[in-house]
Order: structure tokens, then sequence, then C-alpha cells
């Protein structure tokens, strides 16, 4: 497919595969090395859930599951492998990381950014502290999935030769599959295939139209599955909200877009906000200015940005950091097409590029999980439910070699005290069954955490007092 540039820039040979080499080569490096520290991460919330039903220890509700490829094949295929070995998870989502870097580069390839630009792309997304919970995070795993599907489906799409509209769309349904980010990419080609048309180049086929067809009805029936999986109502924590809130989070992302980090600001002041809005409002006007000039290249990059981050505008509370990672890789390639085309480094520029970003990659890894808050536990909400989560499955391994544990009835009893009046108020009346969703028994999954550190035969259960348990 063309790369919808104008006319004055038609005539720039697209770098081949083997010229691109030696900086996917140094992108590809600052990805992996520059994220090491991930490596050591333990299972936490949402990772016990998705191992439970891996490993057979839950069954998995009947119907059309949602995410089916990030929360139920990946799962599937990786638990004979892994087992679980934290550390093996999470040099696949190095290397799917360091791959969505170089799908980055290769895209600015296709849309004839200068040597410089492309390889700063590359560099600027490999260190991004957006991806940083994708990779510590096992759970990360789907956004590491939909990020390098939705960007090899892009690459594909501007590639020529016959085989490239259906090897797109196959990244796009794999994409669709994984999460919602990846839900804007039948409209995105829709409207490259009409700016085409609109311009007389390479018009699209009927064939492809109807590939585009296909691909937005799929992209529909995955939306409604999500809808229908996830609690969206008032209280909700998927709740949906109104149109001033999602201009907010607009200027949410665009905030965290342009931060260097490494730590991002959970909650944002107006000013912050404010300066994300102006962020869009630049990006639009100059795509409106290059536009008029034959070069549709931003405002097809802004477009990508938006639709990256619609299916998380709408959100009353689960707004995160992460969910723009996929928005990134446009916004860095929009500085790659903004930067001199003649602009070619020279090696040790380029070396320079590559220490800064390893620098500042590993830096901000390595501080994000040492950061402290004012109680000396992780900062970080992820880091401080991993170390939870490590620090109680290692004390019930230990337990299950106590001497005379091997003869006793195979039952774990795991006390929480309520922690405030209202949850003794809700023991009082519940049971004591019922516990409440401290940040303990969320880091563990609840009872699914010590269940698969344990043997096969203990039984694990939670409870706020031991007048009757265990049996």
């Amino acid at each position: 497919m063309s790369p919808f540039v104008g006319t004055d820039r038609q005539a720039a040979p697209v770098p081949d595969l083997r010229e691109d080499l030696p900086l996917l080569a140094m992108v590809m490096l600052v990805a992996i090395l520059g994220r090491l520290p991930a490596l050591g991460a333990w299972w936490t919330m949402d990772d016990w859930g998705l191992l439970s039903a891996a490993s057979g220890l839950e069954t998995t509700p009947a119907g059309l599951p949602v995410r089916w490829l990030s929360q139920h094949l990946w799962w599937k295929l990786t638990w004979p492998l892994f087992g679980l070995n934290a550390d093996a998870h999470a040099v696949v989502r190095l290397m799917l990381h360091a791959l969505s870097a170089a799908l980055v580069l290769r895209i600015g390839s296709r849309l004839k950014a200068g040597t410089g630009g492309r390889l700063l792309a590359g560099l600027l997304f490999a260190a991004s502290p957006l991806v940083f919970t994708n990779l510590y995070w096992a759970a990360g795993i789907q956004e590491s999935l939909v990020v390098v599907f939705s960007l090899a489906a892009v690459e594909r799409w501007l590639s020529p030769g016959r085989y490239a509209v259906p090897v797109a769309a196959a990244w796009v349904l794999a994409s669709l599959l994984s999460k919602e980010a990846g839900l804007g990419l039948p409209l995105l080609f829709a409207a490259l295939l009409a700016g085409q048309a609109r311009h007389g180049r390479n018009a699209a086929t009927p064939a492809t139209w109807l590939v585009v067809l296909f691909l937005a009805l799929a992209a529909v029936m995955e939306a409604t599955l999500v809808l229908r999986h996830f609690a969206t109502g008032a209280g909700d924590p998927y709740a949906l909200a109104g149109p001033v809130r999602i201009m907010a989070n607009l200027g949410v992302f665009g905030w965290w877009l342009m931060s260097p980090g490494p730590v991002l600001a959970d909650s944002l002041s107006t000013p912050m906000i404010a300066a994300g809005w102006l962020l869009f409002a630049l990006w639009t006007a100059w795509a409106i200015h290059t536009w008029r000039r034959g070069d549709r290249r931003p405002a097809a990059l802004l477009l990508a940005c938006v639709l990256a981050l619609a299916p998380a505008l709408p959100l009353h509370h689960h707004v995160k950091p992460y969910l723009a990672t996929l928005a990134a890789a446009a916004g860095v390639l929009a500085l790659a097409v903004l930067l001199p085309r003649r602009w070619q480094p020279r090696s040790v520029v380029m070396a320079g590029l590559v220490v800064v970003a390893l620098a500042w990659s590993f830096g901000g890894m390595r501080l994000r999980l040492t950061n402290r808050n004012e109680m000396g536990f992780p900062a970080d909400p992820v880091v401080r439910a991993t170390s939870l989560s490590w620090q109680a499955t290692s004390l019930v391994r230990r337990l299950q070699w106590l001497p005379g544990a091997q003869n006793d009835p195979r039952e774990l009893v795991l006390l929480q005290i309520p922690p405030d009046a209202a949850s003794r108020r809700d023991a009082d009346r519940l049971g004591e069954r019922w516990v409440a969703e401290t940040e303990v028994h969320r880091a563990l999954g609840g009872t699914r955490g010590p269940a698969l550190v344990s043997d096969d035969d203990v039984h694990v259960s939670w409870v706020n007092a031991l007048t009757a348990a265990p049996a």
C-alpha cells in the first residue's frame, strides 16, 4: 500500500530491511538490556487468575471469551512450558517489547522518515516509561501482544506486495483478540484507503475494501464482548464516563505521552491536563498544515494515536499510563516525521543516543522498583502488590515443609483481621468466611496464589476469625 505521502516525498526510496539492520540492532539492544530489571518479578493480582485457568485449577466460563488470545490461548500454551517460572514469562515480554520497538523503526521507514528520525523513534519507544507495567507485571502480556500485533499490522499494510493486505488483516485479528487498543485499526485502514482514492493514487480494489469491512465487523463483535464481560456501571472498576471526563482523559494521556518519566504522576493537576490538550492541539494544527502541502503522514499518525486511546478515554476510574503504549508508538513516529529527512547522524552520535536511551531505560526501571512511599513500601502499586505476593507465597511454600505438616489435614487457612470498623460490621453480618479485599488479598488473587504454590491436595481458604475454622 502507498505510504500516503505527497509528491515531494514519493521519489524518496523506502529503506530496505538490510539497510535498517544496524538501526534495528541498536533499538532492540536498548529494548532488552534497558528492561532487564523486569527479571526477578513474581506473580500478582490478575496473574493468579490467568494461571489458575490455564492450570485447570479453575474452570473457564462457558461462552465466547473476551481477549481470547491474551487471556486464554497464551496462558494455555505457556503453562506446560513455563509453569510458575516468572522469569521465563518476563523474557518473552522483553522479546516482544524489542520486536515492537523494531516495528516502530520499520514503520518509520515505510513513512520515509530519515535515518536519524526513525532511529530516535525506535529508541524513544524502547525507553518509554509507559511500558514499565507491561514488562514488570505478567498480566501486562495483554498490552504487549496488542501492541506488537497492531504495529505488525500497520507495517504490513504500508508495505508493497500482493500478500501485504491479507497478512496485515491476520495481525489485526490477533490484535483484536488480545486487547482493545487495536479496535480502531479497521477505521485507520479505511481512512488510508479513502485518502488514496481521493488523490487518485493506487486506488484500492473492492477486495481490499471487503477486507476492511470484515475487520470492522470483527472489531464490533469484540467490542460487544468487552462491554458484556466487564462491569461498566456506576461504581464498577470499569465505569464509563461522559464527554467531560473523556476530554479530561485525553489531556491526561497527552501529558503522559510527552512526560519523560521515569515516574508518571497518577493524579494530574489542571495545568498538566491543559498541557496534554495543547499537545493534541499543536499536533492537529501541524497535521492541517502538512495536509494542505500534500503530506498526510502527521494527520494519519494523529488519527492512529487517538484511535489507540479511544477505548480507554471513556473510563472513569481505570485510566493508567500503560494504556497509552500503542498511542506512544504513533507519537514517536510523528516526531520522526517532523525531523528533517536529511538528518543523517554520524556513528558517534548514534552511539551516544543508544547510551543515553539505555541509561534512561535501565535507570528508570530501577527507580520505579526502588521508589518508596511515606510508609516505606514500594510506591508503584504493581511493584507493591508483587512484593506482597512474593512474601506471602514464600511463607506458604515454607509452611508446607514444617515438621509433621505432611501428616496433618491438608487445609491452609489464611486469617485476615478486619482492618476497620466497617469491615468488622460486615464480618459480623456475613460470617467468618467473609474477608475484605485488602492489598494482600488482592495481590494473592484471593485463594488462587496460595493454592497454586501449594500441593494439589491442599485446600486454601480465607477467614476473618478462627472460631469454627479449620473444619
